[in-house]
């Protein structure tokens, strides 16, 4: 978790930086957190775009998923929506599908602003400190859609829903092992026939647990999107998973290395090719995340030799390698 900590501040301390410094400090500056900030910028900056970390293709892809299934059964969940881009792009596909009144969304976040959240200061309505609560600005922003929304204040760590089948459940906020397992265990049971599981961060990074999830429950999803432009990928629910085959799923602990091949074999083979890079990070931000730094080294020399397509995930994932290793030197060799 430190080396995430480092590294959001690295990614933020750039931003701000390169927007007042001189073309000649930039050159500078890793071309790893360079990309970085120019994908970080164009995300807050591009015009016609909704404020959140989601770019225009995810969006056109969110409500094209709700215009296009209007016959699913269930509600619509939306799992970290923070300023409501994913739920706005939700809502627009309910009124482009004329079903507004027959599906609701409910929308979820804890609403509180956060440190990592500084580089948005400049497109959001307040000046907002950390632990300041945004959630009325949440409200103002998805007014229009209201009569179809209901925004919950919650801790998906350990929320319980209630709110009976869901068709289109879009996750975006299993940031962690805990919140992986919850979500898991408290959404995934209550998917309906067809449903549609959308993945945000699947082509993120920082994420192995999505990977460990949905590679030991591909028997209960197909396939739906990898889409272009973005971190998302969506699946489509053929069988419901059982609360037994969950509780193995969220099994973290239990994961050996041999396996951990086969859930990135099978994740990599998911995604174009320009993106498998991003999913081999996650593989070897999982050694990061257990602290185990030679391991982590070793899976991002494996990685080279294949000589994937170069994403800014993985170039991040090597530099929280290196950090690592820099907190967990080897030990001297001793002479005996």
């Amino acid at each position: 978790m430190q080396a995430a900590i480092w590294l959001n501040t690295c990614v933020m301390e750039y931003y701000w930086t390169m927007s007042g410094i001189k073309e000649a400090t930039k050159k500078m500056l890793p071309d790893f957190a360079v990309q970085a900030v120019r994908r970080l910028k164009h995300l807050i900056q591009s015009s016609n775009r909704l404020v959140g970390m989601t770019s225009k293709s995810e969006q056109e892809f969110y409500r094209r998923c709700v215009k296009d299934s209007a016959d699913l059964e269930g509600a619509i969940a939306d799992l970290g929506c923070w300023m409501g881009s994913t739920t706005i792009s939700l809502a627009k596909g309910l009124s482009d599908g004329h079903s507004e009144f027959s599906r609701h969304i409910y929308a979820f976040d804890q609403f509180i602003w956060e440190e990592w959240m500084t580089p948005y200061k400049g497109v959001v309505r307040r000046n907002y400190r950390v632990g300041d609560s945004f959630f009325e600005e949440v409200q103002q922003r998805l007014s229009r859609w209201s009569d179809n929304i209901t925004l919950t204040r919650a801790d998906l760590s350990t929320y319980e829903w209630t709110g009976g089948a869901i068709g289109i459940l879009l996750v975006d906020a299993m940031k962690d092992w805990s919140l992986a397992s919850s979500i898991a265990k408290n959404f995934y049971p209550h998917l309906s026939e067809r449903s549609i599981l959308i993945h945000q961060d699947f082509k993120h990074y920082f994420t192995p647990w999505i990977h460990i999830v949905q590679y030991r429950l591909r028997h209960c999803f197909d396939l739906l999107e990898d889409v272009s432009g973005g971190a998302t990928v969506a699946f489509r629910c053929v069988k419901r998973p059982t609360p037994e085959e969950l509780t193995i799923a969220t099994r973290f602990e239990a994961t050996s290395e041999q396996e951990l091949c086969e859930v990135f074999s099978y994740s990599i083979a998911s995604v174009n090719t320009s993106q498998k890079s991003a999913v081999a990070a996650a593989h070897v931000m999982y050694f990061v995340h257990m602290e185990q730094p030679d391991a982590a080294a070793r899976q991002v020399a494996l990685y080279r030799t294949e000589n994937l397509p170069e994403t800014v995930d993985f170039q991040l994932a090597e530099t929280a390698v290196d950090e690592l290793l820099r907190r967990n030197p080897e030990p001297p060799y001793a002479n005996h």
